[in-house]
Order: C-alpha cells, then structure tokens, then sequence
C-alpha cells in the first residue's frame, strides 16, 4: 500500500470536509454573482448626430424684389374705383322738361355779315347745374326789347365792325340779370360792353318750373349789325 492510500485511510473526513467546503464555494458563487449583475445600473445610449452648417447660397442679381402687397394693391383699386350713381326708383313721378321751340336768334332784326361767328344753338336749354324748368325765362317787351337796349359804340360804327357776342346770364326768380359770363365776345374794344349792358337793361320774366319761379342759366346771343340802307 503506497502513501496515498495510507494517508486516504488516515484522513477519511478530511477529504470530505474539503469536498463539502468547494461545494459550499460554488453555491455562494453562484448565488453572489448573479446579484451584483443585477444592481449595475443600465447605461443610456446617448447617440450624436451631426448637423452640418447651413451655407448661404448667394444669389445672382442681387436681393430678391419684396413680395407685391397684395392686400393695399386691392384696398388701393376699391378706393380708386368710381362709385356707381344712385338709380332713381320707378315709383317716383319724374317730369321731362318741356323745351320751348323759341328761338334767340329770332330775337334780333339783324344778323351777321358774310361770314361772321357761326350762330348760337336753337332754343334755350338747360345749363349744367339748372335746376329742371317747364318753361324758360322771355324778355318782356318780346324779341326786340334787348335790341332796343343796344348803344352801338361810335367808335365801332365808323370802323364798320360787327359780330356777335354769345353771353351766359343768369337770371334770378324775379326776371331780373344778376350774373353774366361772356362765352364769346369780340376782340373790338367797347363791343363786349354794350353786349352786357343792353342784356342788363332788359328785364325777363322768370323760368317756371311747376308753377313756381326758378332762377335759371340761359344763352343769349347779342349781335351787332350796321343799317347801311
């Protein structure tokens, strides 16, 4: 019998307290480890992602135009645009007025020379601003009362001139002138005067409009012939 098998006969529970001392080690490493890989705190994955700068392209022909304002440009033209008349309702009884077939020409017993300024439109009319007349303003005393007011001035008569002078009169509720504007008058000095006179001697009777006295704007041609006879 060799040492070995001596020494296993002299020490039976040695081995065997060695034996149950490993295994107790391998239990408790077991158990110990598996522990600890438990209380490891997880680590976050931080991924970084990389963002290039941005580069400005410049761009070719300088700056780019604003953008139009479209809003103003739309406000501007309904501001701009003409607002439409008022229409007169259908209900309401309006009158045409009724123009005199009289004519101003057949006023004067004379009339231009060769050939003078071209006569003045028929009738009278209505000027812009009128208020609507039924029947116009007459002179009184018939067609030759502003005739008869004429003072032909002598300066004129021996220079043997004549024409016509065309005024714009207003002629007030009363029949009386109270304004003249000449629309066509005549270059000889004192011509366009004795027009305006011999008009403002005259008296009218006044436009009638719904059998009330208007005062109206009218055309009255003066003109201004020799008697050579």
């Amino acid at each position: 019998m060799n040492n070995y098998e001596k020494m296993k006969a002299k020490h039976p529970m040695r081995r065997d307290i060695i034996l149950i001392i490993v295994l107790v080690l391998l239990i408790l490493v077991a158990i110990i480890f598996p522990r600890f890989k438990d209380m490891r705190e997880p680590v976050q994955k931080t991924e970084i992602i990389y963002i290039a700068p941005e580069k400005k392209i410049p761009l070719i022909g300088g700056d780019p135009a604003p953008a139009p304002d479209i809003v103003g440009s739309l406000l501007q033209e309904m501001n701009e645009r003409p607002i439409p008349p008022e229409l007169i309702p259908d209900s309401i009884d309006f009158e045409m007025p009724v123009l005199d077939t009289f004519s101003l020409d057949s006023l004067y017993k004379y009339e231009p020379k060769g050939k003078g300024p071209p006569p003045p439109s028929k009738g009278i009319g209505i000027i812009c601003g009128n208020p609507i007349y039924q029947t116009p303003p007459r002179p009184i005393g018939g067609k030759n009362a502003i005739n008869n007011n004429i003072e032909y001035p002598d300066s004129a008569k021996q220079a043997e001139i004549e024409g016509q002078v065309i005024l714009q009169c207003f002629i007030d509720d009363k029949g009386a002138v109270q304004e003249i504007n000449i629309i066509k008058g005549m270059d000889f000095p004192g011509m366009n005067d004795a027009a305006i006179n011999a008009v403002k001697k005259t008296k009218f009777k006044p436009a009638v409009q719904r059998d009330r006295n208007v005062g109206v704007w009218i055309m009255i041609p003066v003109t201004f012939k020799l008697n050579t006879r």
